[in-house]
């Protein structure tokens, strides 16, 4: 679609701050008035250049409109962020910023507002809490701070490796995750996809109906990329030529809630603070709601490339010329709440709000609880000690898609979500002018904040378990952490409360503002009537921040969804306990079949190991960007569950056929963990707490077996070995 006019587009004057002494001007509106006019008056098109030779001087007269029209794109930039500040000396929290990259606005916002110390260079004395804006592993802090990121998490909410989790919890509890579409691996299942829409559309002509849509994804894709819609396997075949990358392709779902004609999906934050041995997952109470720029119509042979109408990232959607940026209740982006409000003004007793609420915690909760296995063999295998996972805790970004019937579905997670607080309108190709974003401030502001808040909080509960240094965040008071914690009932009293926290914040200096706070303190109109009234419960709520799981009493019945935990265990133990080792060898496979006597229980002879080795590693190679020869955590999952089919439960055969998958994973699982010495799964204690128990109880045996002058010299061997080091009870 064509742009809008760029001279349309004007120049709040109020979003301007004086950034002369950045960039060697007086004054910056002035400046930036200039410019604008300079590079709207040009028109510059970059690929210009290549009509005229290296010494043609037009060519040099294009480079310098080139370069001021940059300049201007920088200084909008600029003009936007947050000032570095005057920091506390006695500040009870420092966090490292050095990497954080385009978080660093909305972090240094949160950290004035909880009166915190920004070390924007690192250096010194590890902070207590290190933000990194990609990945775990730009920790500058080392393993004594608190880290935004969890470890190999970002792989493991790859498309491909998500659908995978949710499948084989899908298997143990049908029941409990339906929430997501069928799903298919390409080109791995292309035969079974293949098979499965030739079959739906011969159905569907039989009825007169047209044949099922179905939307392609890259497994690695982000910001909408490479996403596009088929109707058969012949499609993706085409699209795929010369492109031998990995897909998932999902049924389309073709009856999405519509607001105002128009299809959108919602982007809620969720919180995961600690994963090992416990999980805690908060959810915050408002988010943004996404729209297509293009009115909504059932996919068919015209629309099916319209992207604007089917696809609802902000990505694709914010160049059409349709979108409308900045407002929270009419524009192309929304608030949650705001949604919500319309939902119930429009829907009236038949949009069920708190339900709503409910079933997306549910799913939220599940989805978490399907991905924490993985994450804890990367969490155990990547600390300081092996068995000893780091202190991280991340925001994710759950993409839900809501259904005619107020059904939500997950689309996707996002484990790194975009915290930025500023929208962008192209000039010319390659150049940009920033804004703020009224709408995003209004949301990211309070998640970061409260997300910090109650991470600060857990710090201080680990305080007695185990001592920091610098342990600086220890002598803040209960008191002053409870300053912000007091939760609004209903979406009305949420913007009402977040307006009086940015209008008088007593951690933010009032001399150094720029018009990004200015622009927070701006009193929001009247929401509109309350819309929802949730009961009080003994979850851990700060500010916008609200404990869903385990501290929720609403959901603590997903308690029972936790079973493959100890199969993460398992193959812990299995590995051998290498640091950095998140993949099992053929050689340690066949010792787990010896030692559970596998062949015994299920049938499975080492031949039969060995095939079933192969095949997982051959199917799964492709998935794992890790060059490290074994099977991932999900191929041996899947192999387990393969085993369990054919176990020999107590009962008989007739007993075995009627047992459910869950009975007989669960019957196999408690059996390997019986012969490799971890017993039954104890979701409060960690491995390297089961290694050491078993090693105590078993040293005994060890010792009374020997003569007395050999008993105390295992003896004095054995008190050294539980003072210095913790090794297998098979070792010793």
């Amino acid at each position: 679609e064509k742009e809008p006019p760029l001279e349309s587009v004007e120049l709040p004057s109020s979003e301007v701050v004086s950034v002369g002494d950045s960039f060697g001007i007086a004054s910056a509106s002035d400046e930036l008035s200039r410019l604008r006019q300079q590079v709207l008056r040009h028109r510059f098109n970059p690929t210009q250049l290549r009509k005229y030779k290296r010494t043609d001087f037009r060519r040099q007269v294009l480079l310098d409109r080139l370069a001021e029209a940059k300049r201007y794109s920088r200084l909008t930039r600029a003009r936007i962020a947050v000032p570095f500040g005057v920091q506390p000396r006695d500040a009870p929290v420092r966090v490292d910023t050095t990497m954080s990259h385009t978080n660093l606005d909305v972090v240094r916002l949160a950290i004035k507002q909880l009166g915190w110390r920004e070390c924007p260079s690192g250096g010194g004395d590890p902070c207590e809490i290190c933000w990194n804006g990609l990945s775990y592993a730009e920790n500058p802090g080392g393993e004594d701070s608190c880290v935004n990121r969890f470890p190999g998490i970002g792989d493991l909410l790859h498309k491909v490796n998500l659908s995978r989790a949710l499948e084989t919890m899908r298997r143990l509890f049908p029941e409990e995750f339906g929430f997501y579409p069928d799903t298919w691996f390409l080109p791995h299942q292309l035969a079974e996809f293949t098979q499965y829409s030739e079959a739906a559309a011969a159905e569907a002509a039989k009825s007169g109906q047209p044949a099922p849509c179905y939307i392609v994804k890259p497994d690695a894709g982000a910001q909408g990329g490479g996403i596009y819609l088929i109707r058969s396997a012949a499609d993706y075949s085409r699209q795929q030529s010369g492109r031998p990358l990995s897909h998932i392709v999902q049924t389309y779902l073709d009856s999405p809630l519509l607001l105002d004609g128009y299809k959108f999906d919602l982007r809620l934050y969720v919180l995961l603070l600690e994963a090992d041995p416990t999980p805690r997952v908060f959810i915050c109470r408002d988010g943004l709601a996404r729209f297509c720029t293009q009115q909504y119509a059932a996919p068919n042979a015209d629309n099916l490339g319209a992207n604007l109408m089917h696809l609802t990232n902000y990505s694709i959607n914010k160049r059409s010329r349709a979108f409308v940026h900045g407002n929270a209740e009419t524009g192309s982006k929304r608030t949650f709440s705001s949604v919500l409000r319309q939902l119930a003004a429009s829907m009236g007793d038949s949009c069920d709000v708190l339900a709503l609420r409910r079933s997306i915690e549910r799913l939220c909760v599940k989805t978490t609880l399907a991905v924490l296995p993985e994450l804890l063999v990367n969490m155990r295998q990547r600390g300081a000690t092996v068995g000893q996972s780091p202190r991280c805790f991340q925001i994710l970004g759950f993409d839900v898609l809501i259904l005619s019937d107020l059904t939500p579905v997950l689309l996707e997670v996002n484990s790194c979500p975009s915290l930025r607080l500023d929208y962008e309108v192209e000039l010319i190709p390659g150049v940009s002018e920033y804004f703020i974003s009224p709408v995003d401030v209004q949301v990211k502001q309070a998640l970061v904040r409260d997300s910090l808040a109650t991470v600060e909080r857990w710090m201080l509960q680990r305080t007695d378990q185990k001592a920091t240094k610098p342990a600086a965040h220890s002598s803040r008071s209960e008191e002053k952490i409870r300053q912000n914690q007091t939760a609004p009932s209903n979406d009305l009293e949420l913007d009402e409360t977040e307006n009086m926290e940015t209008d008088a914040d007593p951690g933010t200096d009032t001399n150094n503002e720029n018009d990004l706070e200015q622009d927070m303190e701006t009193e929001q109109p009247d929401q509109g009537p309350i819309v929802e009234s949730e009961p009080a419960d003994s979850a851990c709520t700060i500010g916008c921040m609200t404990e869903i799981f385990p501290g929720s009493g609403r959901h603590f019945d997903l308690q029972r969804l936790r079973v493959l935990e100890g199969l993460a265990d398992l193959f812990l133990t299995a590995c051998g306990g290498r640091r950095g080792c998140v993949k099992l060898g053929a050689t340690a496979f066949r010792g787990l079949a010896r030692k559970c006597s596998l062949q015994r229980v299920c049938g499975l002879s080492m031949a039969d190991a060995n095939i079933l080795y192969i095949d997982l590693q051959r199917r799964w190679e492709y998935l794992s960007s890790d060059p490290t020869g074994g099977i991932c955590f999900q191929a041996f999952a899947e192999g387990f569950f393969k085993m369990a089919e054919n176990f020999r439960m107590g009962g008989g055969q007739s007993r075995r056929d009627s047992a459910s998958m869950l009975d007989k994973v669960s019957s196999l699982l408690n059996h390997c963990c019986d012969c490799m010495g971890l017993g039954e799964k104890q979701p409060q204690q960690s491995l390297q707490q089961k290694q050491k128990i078993n090693h105590q109880q078993q040293l005994p045996t060890l010792v009374s077996k020997s003569d007395s002058n050999r008993k105390r010299k295992v003896g004095k061997l054995a008190a050294e070995i539980r003072e210095e080091v913790l090794i297998l009870p098979e070792i010793v």
